[in-house]
């Protein structure tokens, strides 16, 4: 603890020796700063009037974090749980419930969802989208169900990108580091008429942890079109496509090494067409693909029953099988996903704003390893929404909000949400909100039937079946929150008591009796745990006009209560799955061309779910230096950056280290 005060100390003196004019201190209207977000209720509105906590990772949070990956930049946020499952997967939570699926947070990339139909879970590296092109994140801490539907269970994440018509001309950027770190992006912004578009290709290499088969080799490429002919009917275009390998640990010790190949692709379009000053219809469509593959052949059947204490000479006596060979994986799949979706918004005599909307999507998947027989399964899903902000005083706002969903094989399920927000001054906000939600079960959820099958058909090993029986998951959630800034210093707070209570959880324990050639037991998909979290979190945030000093603490305190029924007389209780406490302090401050950035980050002892292992509690600093020059109207900047400078810790697996790791970066701006 002395050599983490010491690094911490240490750091802030530098911070803290820097000069700074009053101009540069103070901020003329703190009031104006509070951010704007449209991520809570698809309304545009002040945080103070929002009916949820919305933390905003804005372009200069993400540079001084340091951060390489999408998912740690979530470690900023009250509240989540973020920890690499191995080099390239991560397992993000908010409030408990964490494992390396993580199926019950929303994605969005300017409005599209990302989360694919296999488990609803993200593939953090094929969300379609650079760090470097974010203008800001906007995180919805709370169930957002009622806005964006089912996967919007627990949290609502909403990556939003930087315009073409103000980006830069033209930018490269590489990065190289260890652990076989290596990244480049070079992108290109122009117009043509009444057209802003942007050209971003990518490549990213990772060597992974150490001793184990979790490399990374993919490329990326993007497209960003505006259309602005009509100024009353703007459109926007993206087109997204990576694709690549990355290393992964066979599930048995008979198969024979592989890497998971992958391919990814969205086409999105939105719209909208301005009625009046106070009136829009917006529409939104995208199609995703998503396709892996990492299937492998096994050793020799004798091999695996030997393994297993089964003789494999009677075996083949008594059922006829031959010596052979099977092929297995664990991820093959093709899912695809596509969306429509059209909203009206208006604005009735300033007192009330409101939105309502309607959309279908359609899902499918297709995997040898899920299921064999099904060939493509498929989900339809429809829903009916709207959202209102009404001002029943000066001081006091009243949202509400509500989603009807209707899925295929489920009846339909509502979803709603109210808040009071109280503003005892202009910069001030105290609110109580309450929601309910559901989390509609996945196609693989509904569908799983995971066998393993010889080559000549005979049924082997029965490993996994869904619940025919299976039903949603239902989320009631109560937060009192209070909010603001400070008149006299550049000061922002948010602070959140909250209770969260998950009903009919989806989970993997329940074993059946033994069914299968090899004496194993079949895991049922069912509906087996519950799941209650409560406590306190928060941020603070101090910032000076153009983040000349920025200091970002957030900070969570939570009590899980899990009880998972593996059968009706075994009944396990968890109290770990969120930290009791952790923390997280960011330091930034530019000094004429030099900016100096630290971090540090707590957690309490938390257990991960699934795969994942109880895990003591550990501190994680980093920190980085950068300057930049100009060359003309053109400007070089040189980064260093650290991760982890203390020793190497475990975050989901005991038997994997997250080891120190370094980096430089070279970036050249063209205005």
């Amino acid at each position: 603890m002395k050599k983490i005060n010491y690094y911490i100390l240490s750091s802030l003196s530098v911070l803290s020796t820097a000069s700074f004019s009053d101009e540069d201190i103070f901020l003329d209207d703190f009031s104006d700063d509070l951010p704007i977000v449209i991520s809570a209720s698809r309304l545009n509105q002040s945080v103070l009037t929002s009916p949820s906590s919305v933390t905003v990772i804005d372009k200069a949070m993400i540079e001084a974090s340091g951060f390489i990956e999408f998912a740690d930049l979530l470690r900023l946020v009250p509240g989540f749980q973020v920890a690499h499952v191995d080099g390239r997967r991560f397992a993000v939570a908010y409030h408990g419930l964490g494992s390396d699926i993580g199926n019950r947070l929303q994605v969005l990339v300017n409005g599209r969802s990302t989360y694919t139909p296999t488990l609803s879970t993200v593939d953090w590296d094929f969300l379609g989208v650079q760090l470097e092109d974010i203008e800001h994140i906007e995180v919805v801490r709370g169930s957002s169900a009622s806005a964006y539907g089912s996967n919007s269970f627990t949290a609502a994440i909403n990556i939003i990108t930087t315009s073409p018509e103000i980006d830069d001309s033209l930018y490269y950027h590489f990065r190289k580091g260890n652990k076989g770190e290596e990244h480049q992006i070079a992108r290109f912004s122009d117009s043509i008429e009444n057209i802003n578009y942007r050209f971003t290709t990518a490549q990213r290499k990772n060597g992974g942890i150490d001793d184990y088969r979790d490399s990374r080799d993919i490329d990326y490429f993007s497209f960003h079109a505006q259309f602005n002919e009509k100024k009353d009917h703007p459109i926007n275009i993206y087109l997204n496509y990576s694709d690549g390998t990355t290393g992964t640990e066979i599930s048995s010790s008979l198969l024979e090494e592989r890497d998971r190949e992958a391919t990814s692709w969205s086409a999105h379009i939105q719209g909208k067409k301005i009625l009046s000053q106070d009136n829009d219809i917006k529409w939104n469509f995208y199609h995703n693909s998503d396709e892996v593959n990492d299937l492998s052949d096994s050793f020799l059947l004798s091999e695996l029953l030997e393994s297993e204490g089964i003789p494999f000479a009677p075996f083949s006596a008594a059922t006829g099988e031959p010596d052979q060979r099977f092929i297995d994986g664990d991820e093959t799949n093709d899912a695809t996903k596509t969306d429509i979706e059209v909203t009206y918004n208006a604005i009735y005599q300033e007192d009330l704003k409101y939105m309502l909307g309607t959309g279908v999507r359609y899902d499918t998947l297709r995997s040898i390893s899920y299921f064999n027989e099904k060939g493509k399964v498929s989900d339809t899903t429809y829903r009916l929404f709207g959202n209102a902000q009404i001002d029943l005083a000066k001081s006091v706002t009243f949202n509400s909000g509500a989603i009807y969903e209707y899925v295929d094989d489920y009846r339909g399920r509502f979803s709603p949400r109210a808040s009071l927000n109280f503003h005892p001054s202009h910069s001030q906000s105290l609110r109580i909100s309450a929601s309910r939600g559901y989390r509609m079960p996945s196609l693989l959820e509904k569908n799983f039937d995971k066998n393993l099958v010889l080559v000549n058909g005979f049924l082997l090993d029965e490993i996994y079946l869904s619940d025919e029986n299976i039903k949603p998951e239902k989320i009631d959630s109560y937060d009192i929150g209070y909010l603001g800034q400070l008149s006299t210093l550049p000061i922002s707070w948010d602070l959140k008591l909250y209770q969260d209570k998950i009903t009919d959880v989806i989970g993997f324990p329940r074993d059946l009796s033994v069914n299968d050639a090899i004496g194993n037991n079949r895991r049922l998909i069912s509906n087996n745990d519950t799941h209650e979290a409560y406590g306190i979190e928060g941020e603070i945030t101090y910032r000076t006009t153009r983040d000349i000093l920025r200091f970002h603490f957030n900070y969570g305190r939570t009590k899980t209560e899990i009880n998972e029924e593996i059968n009706p007389s075994d009944v396990r209780e968890f109290s770990t799955t969120a930290p009791r406490e952790s923390y997280g302090i960011l330091g930034s401050t530019k000094f004429k061309n030099w900016k100096f950035n630290l971090s540090a980050y707590h957690v309490r002892e938390i257990e991960w779910l699934n795969v994942g292992d109880r895990i003591e509690s550990y501190t994680r600093i980093d920190s980085s230096i950068s300057t930049d020059f100009k060359l003309g109207d053109n400007t070089i900047t040189l980064e260093l950056a650290a991760q982890n400078l203390r020793d190497e810790y475990q975050e989901f697996d005991s038997r994997r280290f997250f080891e120190p790791r370094y980096y430089a970066t070279l970036s050249f701006t063209m205005p």
